[in-house]
């Protein structure tokens, strides 16, 4: 049978920590990269640049600028995110944050999983987030005092047959439409989320939901205990995983 293609897809603002990791890692599974980068001014457009030059027609960006508040609706993510997945051109679309990163095991399941999936499945994998450094994973999340789950099954890949698609300024935008598909539990294959590993990483209005205690954007002191919290308290737990080899070769783990 003929290999089903996949197009990741990620907006994107100053991310020179991840971007090469990015799509690195991405290009050895992926037909399509596509990304909205926001109008970065640390290098991240330079790397994209670079890479569409090497990979023409796998690598696809495009820079819209960015307005208004960080990591809010100011930002129009619904549109951001949208446009991206107008550009996917092959048979699923997954949708990866550029901070995020797939596992070993992904990669290698990955074409006996679309194969599989045909259209009439999402998939769904376990998503790890790490908490302060690479040996700690946070398992709430801050929505509804602390009752959200940060870690847990969180559907990525769909058929990209146009059933999908997001609402328009809204941040954090649901994927609408995935109703259209059965739902498909990858529950043994991780993905990983870099973005907290370490407070070098962390970025203006980080702080937005009041958890680290940093305010001014000085993440200097990150309140990673959450000492300050008084709604409810942080959950974490040991990393007891195997990190993917490409992040054990980027120098990362020792950041």
């Amino acid at each position: 049978r003929d290999m089903k293609s996949l197009s990741v897809f990620s907006m994107c603002l100053n991310e020179i920590h991840f971007i090469e990791l990015y799509l690195r890692s991405n290009l050895r599974f992926a037909d399509e990269v596509v990304i909205v980068d926001g109008g970065s001014t640390d290098g991240t457009v330079d790397i994209l640049a670079d890479y569409a030059a090497r990979y023409p027609g796998r690598v696809i960006y495009e820079v819209i600028p960015q307005v208004g508040r960080p990591y809010s609706r100011d930002w129009d993510t619904g549109f951001r995110r949208q446009r991206c997945l107008d550009r996917c051109h092959s048979d699923f679309a997954m949708r990866l944050d550029v901070d995020e990163l797939v596992s070993d095991k992904f990669i290698e399941q990955i074409p006996v999983l679309l194969d599989d999936a045909g259209n009439e499945y999402s998939l769904s994998f376990n998503f790890v987030n790490f908490w302060r450094d690479w040996h700690t994973v946070r398992i709430n999340h801050p929505t509804n005092n602390g009752q959200g789950g940060w870690e847990g099954l969180r559907t990525l890949i769909w058929p990209n047959t146009g059933k999908v698609s997001y609402p328009d300024n809204y941040h954090h935008s649901p994927e609408y439409g995935l109703w259209n598909y059965k739902y498909g539990s990858c529950a043994d294959i991780d993905v990983y989320h870099l973005h907290y590993a370490s407070k070098v990483f962390l970025k203006p209005n980080d702080n937005r939901r009041g958890d680290l205690h940093c305010y001014d954007n000085d993440f200097s002191n990150p309140d990673w205990e959450g000492a300050q919290l008084t709604a409810y308290q942080i959950a974490l737990r040991e990393f007891a995983g195997e990190y993917p080899a490409i992040l054990k070769e980027s120098g990362l783990l020792e950041v």
